[in-house]
């Protein structure tokens, strides 16, 4: 990105509207005229199932939503619409005028629906009704943008019970959704809560999710249809206010409110400390909270500082609200000084946590990006101080951790709309060290973490991810991204549910107790065979398939492609045998390592140029094998160093002897000395020595020499060879 592309996007940032909140609230691009539920998880809520629509159902309900949409045309009108709003309230400011409702209803018969999405992390960009029970909505794309509509919360009010709804939200900006899996959206109704304290729900009967033609969004400069979501559903009390989400909401406020509740609390008080990272584009504050066993020790001399260092970071997508309620389980298990697990993991290493990575795409509804028009996620290979402050200071502080050889991880919590059940995405090394903590959370399959969903493949679009270019910048080998699903597992105990907050918070404290035991030398090890005898069965029964990776991307960095996520770092040509195939292939491996670092010596050796100006080796492919292994790079650049130097003393030797050579020719007195002579040409040389005596006239006549002992046309042929890439280079 130039800088005149990031001048550009802090214009449009400066250009928005600020408005502070009441009561010391978040900054934001609208005024909140609405509070959305603060509820947290129920303990007791029942299991929510996945209920999956049958494709020839599908296709006759797109054909229906088509219909549908044709026939109310004319008689579609609008009952809300943001932008409106926005305009209104920038126009009149912050006097109050423009707080009611787009709509205001005619009176008891009007049965027209209200909406409103004026509410912290609230999204909805306009509402069409199309008949009396029938409604297209439109979701608001990231501020900025045109693109990225995914996330969706908003309120309506005026409902009746007795009649049916269908509600079509017809400009999905991806093409397939875990909706068209069996996932439906959440409702939370006040008038419920306050009578039986139910929180947010499951509802909806006939969803179905399908490419319409209705909308289109331009990507890449080509215009593609989008996604249309389509559900039925009727509300349990009339005149009720209700919310609908796309997934349980975890907003600023409340990770503020959580972060209050864990200061008050006796129990966590003492093992962490807030701090703030930085500030946003719109001034709102990013929490930074470092997790250590002795804290607010009152001398600081005794206390006795973990020698290793974790990193977990979250939401750095606004829309992935998962990734905030693992976070969330996982902060409540760290700070606990009740579990014995936390207190061990704390008196081990010290975690730092960053909780919330884009706190004004949180504030604003934004699914992807920040209030600067960019995927935060992508900007991890150069941030920009002043276009993405909390990425840079982020990165600033996990280099300050690498720097300290302290840095042991680092995590990154995300959501996933396509997928189901948890994994992990890693970066690959020959050693397969960085499946032991994907093999730790996923533990026999107790819990609803999928192994053999988990990848570690680098692709092209993925350089500028967090996991990826703290791998290759900082050498952290184990830079993980940890996906939740939007929807549920499909597997274990939780097969065919929903996710609940509790079981998301759940995930957080098996991810708290996976690094503990990631922390013992001898499980590693045990799990590390575990690991090892897994691939090759994944490279036996695969031997002949291709794994369908880009050779592009991942094989410029020699990273294996993993066609499940288990695949490993092994040789690609289909077995005949496999037994025998694996024990040439290790047989073979110290040669095929061995001939790279001679090549490698090599290219060093012919990109030198002449003495006293440096030149850096770029690494190529099969010197990036050794990418994330340090033992190996120690001791490919000891050998390197120690051929280099070899080298330097030969040229150094073969110079000294073509001086003395071209010495001699101007003083043949000089030999019969003793001294130099005497050693450049010994009696295995006589026989050169004769043959240079014969042929020195004809020699000092053809070749003038020059005060440095080396003839100029000599010179000049050694640097054009240097230039063409040959050898006679200077050391």
């Amino acid at each position: 990105m130039s800088l005149q592309d990031d001048r550009k996007r802090l214009r449009d940032v400066f250009s928005l509207p600020l408005f502070e909140a009441q009561n010391g609230g978040p900054r934001s691009c609208y005024p909140f005229i609405a509070k959305p539920p603060q509820v947290f998880e129920e303990k007791n809520a029942p299991p929510e199932p996945l209920i999956p629509t049958d494709p020839e159902m599908t296709k006759e309900l797109a054909k229906h939503c088509s219909s549908i949409q044709k026939t109310s045309e004319s008689m579609m009108r609008v009952v809300y619409d943001f932008d409106l709003l926005l305009a209104a309230h920038v126009r009149f400011g912050e006097r109050g005028e423009h707080t009611e409702p787009y709509y205001k209803v005619q009176g008891e018969m009007d049965t027209t629906l209200v909406f409103e999405s004026r509410f912290e992390c609230g999204n909805l960009q306009k509402a069409y009704q199309l008949s009396e029970s029938q409604y297209e909505l439109l979701i608001r794309p990231d501020l900025s943008t045109t693109s990225n509509m995914q996330w969706f919360f908003f309120r309506v009010s005026n409902t009746r019970a007795k009649l049916r709804y269908k509600f079509i939200i017809s400009n999905f900006y991806k093409s397939d959704s875990l909706f068209a899996r069996g996932m439906r959206p959440l409702i939370f109704s006040e008038k419920e809560f306050k009578a039986n304290k139910v929180g947010w729900r499951r509802f909806g009967s006939n969803v179905c999710y399908f490419q319409s033609s209705s909308q289109k969004v331009r990507v890449k400069g080509h215009e593609k249809s989008c996604g249309t979501l389509m559900f039925d559903f009727a509300f349990q009390h009339s005149y009720d206010t209700c919310y609908v989400a796309m997934n349980y909401p975890y907003s600023y406020s409340h990770l503020m409110q959580d972060l209050d509740a864990l200061k008050k609390n006796i129990y966590t008080n003492n093992h962490f400390k807030r701090k703030m990272l930085c500030r946003t584009l719109a001034g709102n504050l990013c929490p930074y909270l470092v997790v250590e066993q002795e804290i607010d020790a009152p001398i600081r001399s005794t206390r006795t500082r973990p020698s290793l260092d974790i990193v977990v970071m979250a939401r750095v997508h606004p829309g992935e609200t998962n990734a905030s309620w693992m976070m969330r389980g996982l902060l409540y298990f760290l700070t606990d000084e009740r579990n014995e697990d936390a207190t061990k993991l704390r008196s081990q290493c010290t975690i730092h946590v960053i909780p919330m990575l884009n706190p004004d795409g949180v504030i604003n509804g934004n699914y992807r990006c920040s209030l600067a028009n960019v995927d935060l996620n992508r900007k991890w290979e150069n941030p920009k101080r002043h276009v993405q402050p909390t990425i840079y200071h982020a990165k600033e502080l996990i280099r300050s951790l690498a720097a300290k050889k302290t840095l042991m991880c680092v995590i990154d919590l995300h959501g996933h709309s396509k997928k189901m059940n948890v994994f992990m995405y890693g970066c690959a090394s020959p050693t397969l060290e960085e499946r032991i903590l994907p093999r730790l959370l996923w533990d026999k399959g107790l819990n609803f973490f999928q192994y053999s969903s988990c990848s570690f493949n680098i692709g092209k679009n993925k350089e500028g991810t967090a996991r990826v270019a703290l791998w290759k910048e900082l050498d952290v080998l184990y830079s993980y991204t940890i996906e939740a699903s939007f929807a549920g597992a499909n597997f274990g105990r939780r097969q065919g549910q929903h996710f609940s907050p509790i079981d998301y918070a759940e995930m957080g404290a098996i991810i708290g107790r996976s690094i503990l035991r990631f922390l013992s030398p001898e499980e590693c090890k045990v799990v590390l065979a575990e690991v090892k005898e897994a691939a090759e069965r994944e490279s036996e029964d695969h031997g002949d398939e291709d794994d369908g990776s880009d050779s592009g991307s991942d094989a410029d960095y020699g990273v294996a492609s993993a066609k499940t996520g288990i695949a490993t770092a092994m040789a690609s040509s289909p077995p005949t045998n496999n037994t025998n195939n694996r024990r040439n292939q290790a047989n073979a491996r110290p040669q095929q390592q061995q001939q790279q670092r001679k090549d490698a010596i090599v290219r060093k050796q012919q990109m030198r140029r002449s003495p006293g100006r440096r030149r850096t080796l770029k690494i190529t492919q099969p010197e990036m094998v050794f990418k994330g292994h340090a033992a190996a790079r120690a001791r490919r650049r000891n050998l390197i160093n120690r051929e280099l130097a070899t080298a330097a003393r030969h040229h150094h030797h073969h110079h000294q002897q073509h001086h003395q050579h071209h010495h001699q020719q101007h003083s043949p007195d000089d030999r019969s000395s003793g001294t130099t002579s005497n050693i450049l040409y010994s009696s295995d040389t006589e026989d050169n020595n004769s043959n240079y005596n014969n042929n020195k006239s004809a020699y000092s006549s053809s070749i003038p020499v020059d005060d440095h002992g080396i003839t100029g046309s000599m010179r000049r042929s050694s640097s054009s060879s240097r230039r063409k890439g040959g050898g006679g280079g200077g050391v």
